[in-house]
């Protein structure tokens, strides 16, 4: 038996090692004039042949229990199936067994470590939009290893959380319903991983399509009124406040003299964050003016109709 650390590590630190287990290998057919095998007198034909052999095989490696795998190798180095294997007090314990495969026999194997702490498997975008006004499809690259199969756990600022499966490296998917157009939204993701492990915290930031009819702010629900009048005497000024304003998005003020209408721009604005958002510098000089607000995703003109 032989243990070559693949990474160059010592064996007790490597995160991959060769393990070989040879026990005695001939053609079928091939015989010798000496029990020594010094003289061959017939060369034999395919296929190669392998004594049958168990060894059992403990290598300190300081791993704890399921944090290590042990593969079977072909003869080209590929993984052919995964050995049962303990790990107790830091040793791992596993039969490497000549005959365990009855179509071919087993002679080399791979241990292999899980990574001590998990990787960083996500990007972070902000570009992320819905995919209609009520729902947001979030992709996220999946770009672990040493893990076969992983969880994806997704959970908005909303309360909102989905748990999806992963196999392998590829991309997930994780979709929720009934959110609010033209929202930012926040999403921590973390992904368990099938050897135990699990990733810090990634934080997606994303921004729902679509524009929100405005809401009046009211006392009760938001601390100031909808309407607030200010200036002077001469010159009175009303501000508007909307209380589900979305930060980039402008909000106009449309002025009427009669609640019928019709109704003109007088006043467009741009909010500079979500959430409370006053337009101010509405003139109040009018003895009656009613007053409806508008939202796009640009400034509207002046003595536009709405």
């Amino acid at each position: 038996v032989c243990a070559i650390s693949v990474d160059g590590r010592p064996l007790a630190s490597s995160d991959r090692i060769l393990l070989t287990h040879l026990t005695d290998a001939l053609d079928t057919g091939m015989t010798f004039k000496n029990g020594s095998r010094t003289v061959l007198t017939s060369f034999g034909t395919l296929p190669h042949l392998m004594r049958a052999g168990v060894a059992h095989v403990r290598l300190a490696i300081g791993a704890a229990a399921g944090q290590v795998r042990v593969w079977a190798l072909s003869p080209t180095g590929a993984r052919v199936r995964q050995v049962a294997s303990t790990v107790a007090d830091g040793v791992l314990s596993f039969d490497a067994d000549v005959g365990a495969d009855p179509s071919a026999a087993t002679c080399a194997y791979e241990v292999v470590r899980a990574p001590k702490t998990a990787p960083a498997v996500f990007s972070v975008r902000t570009d992320l939009v819905a995919t209609n006004d009520a729902s947001i499809a979030v992709a996220v690259p999946w770009l672990g290893e040493g893990s076969s199969s992983a969880t994806l756990e997704v959970e908005l600022d909303t309360g909102a959380r989905r748990t999806v499966s992963l196999s392998g490296t590829g991309i997930a998917t994780v979709s929720f319903d009934g959110l609010a157009p033209g929202r930012a939204y926040t999403a921590t993701v973390v992904a368990r991983g099938s050897n135990g492990l699990a990733s810090d915290p990634a934080t997606l930031v994303f921004r729902t399509k679509g524009l929100a009819a405005p809401v009046f702010a009211t006392p009760a629900a938001d601390g100031v009124p909808a309407l607030a009048f200010g200036g002077t005497a001469a010159a009175p000024k009303l501000s508007v406040t909307v209380a589900n304003a979305v930060q980039g998005h402008w909000y106009t003020v449309y002025e009427s003299a009669g609640v019928g209408g019709p109704y003109r721009s007088t006043k467009s604005a741009q909010s500079p964050a979500d959430g409370l958002f006053a337009i101010e510098g509405i003139d109040a000089s009018d003895a009656t003016k009613f007053v409806r607000v508008g939202v796009s995703a640009d400034p509207v003109p002046g003595g536009t109709a709405l």
